[in-house]
C-alpha cells in the first residue's frame, strides 16, 4: 500500500540543493579521476624502458594516444558544456531541451563552426579525436537505447 506522503510534492529548495549537490560529487568526480590519471601518467613517464629498448613505432603510437586524451576530454567538455546549455535556453523558450542539443550538434560541426571559424575546429576537433568521439557517440548512442526500453 503506497502512502500518501510519497506522493506530495518536493520544495524547491531541497531539489536545488539536491541538484547543486549531485553537480560538484560529479564535478569532483571527473577532477579526481583527471589528477589520478596525470599522477599515473607522470610516474610512468618516469619509468626507463626493459632492457634499453625503445619499442619503435609501438612507443610512438602510444605516446600519441596519450596526448590525444587531453584533446578528447576538451572536445567532450565544450560539446557537454555547449549542448547543456542550448538545451536550458531552449527549454526557456518552452521547446523541448533534446531540440536545443541537437542545434548544439549542428552549431559545432562543420556546417557552422567549421565555416566561421575553421581554425577552431581544427584545435577542438582534430583528426586523431574524431575517431575516439565516434566511438564515444556510438557508446552514449547504445546506453541510450539501454535507459529508453
Amino acid at each position: 500500500m503506497l502512502r500518501s506522503s510519497l506522493w506530495l510534492p518536493v520544495s524547491d529548495e531541497k531539489s536545488s540543493r539536491g541538484c547543486v549537490r549531485t553537480t560538484a560529487s560529479y564535478v569532483l568526480l571527473v577532477a579526481g579521476s583527471v589528477a589520478v590519471f596525470l599522477w599515473i601518467r607522470s610516474a610512468g613517464n618516469s619509468l626507463s624502458s626493459v632492457a634499453g629498448t625503445t619499442g619503435g613505432i609501438a612507443a610512438k603510437s602510444i605516446a600519441t594516444r596519450f596526448d590525444t586524451l587531453p584533446h578528447v576530454l576538451l572536445a567532450l567538455l565544450v560539446i557537454l558544456s555547449v549542448s547543456r546549455f542550448i538545451g536550458s535556453l531552449f527549454q526557456r523558450i518552452h521547446q523541448p531541451a533534446v531540440i536545443g542539443e541537437v542545434v548544439a550538434g549542428i552549431a559545432l560541426g562543420p556546417s557552422l563552426l567549421g565555416r566561421m571559424c575553421p581554425g577552431a575546429v581544427s584545435f577542438l576537433f582534430p583528426s586523431e579525436v574524431v575517431p575516439f568521439l565516434g566511438v564515444l557517440a556510438q557508446v552514449g548512442v547504445i546506453l541510450f537505447m539501454f535507459l529508453v526500453c
